[in-house]
């Protein structure tokens, strides 16, 4: 699946009142390149892995960091809807599927405070902690 096919099926999944996006792109150096995906609440920055891409491409660093996540990502949207809250991927060292679930609009309010309980990062709990207040 092409990013701009992967990017639409995802982001039909966030909650609108969030307006959050998902962007990727791909820095190449002279002999290597390393990938970045990012998210954006309000054109805001909320959520950026992996992090300083311009200076590991410029000391030579490599990675497949993007193309894991999105992996990650086509392993979400194929997810029953009963398994969602209770999905985690051992590949995701970057907190990604906490990011997807945060925004899920198929995960309701009791299951939101739910998720707020267990969720460890930063970006995630403000989505959280948005869509909660958004539906008072």
């Amino acid at each position: 699946m092409r990013w701009s096919q992967l990017k639409k099926r995802i982001e039909e999944l966030f909650d609108p009142e969030l307006s959050l996006s998902v962007f990727c792109t791909v820095q190449r150096g002279p002999s290597n390149s390393i990938g970045r995906i990012w998210f954006k609440c309000s054109k805001e920055v909320v959520w950026d892995e992996p992090r300083n891409v311009s200076k590991r491409v410029s000391a030579g660093e490599t990675n497949d960091d993007v193309s894991t996540m999105t992996s990650i990502m086509r392993e979400y949207l194929a997810l029953p809807r009963e398994e969602i809250f209770t999905f985690n991927s051992p590949l995701d060292s970057w907190g990604l599927v906490e990011m997807l679930k945060a925004a899920d609009r198929r995960i309701g309010k009791r299951r939101l405070t739910d998720l707020k309980a267990n969720t460890k990062g930063r970006a995630a709990l403000q989505l959280i902690i948005r869509r909660l207040q958004s539906r008072q």
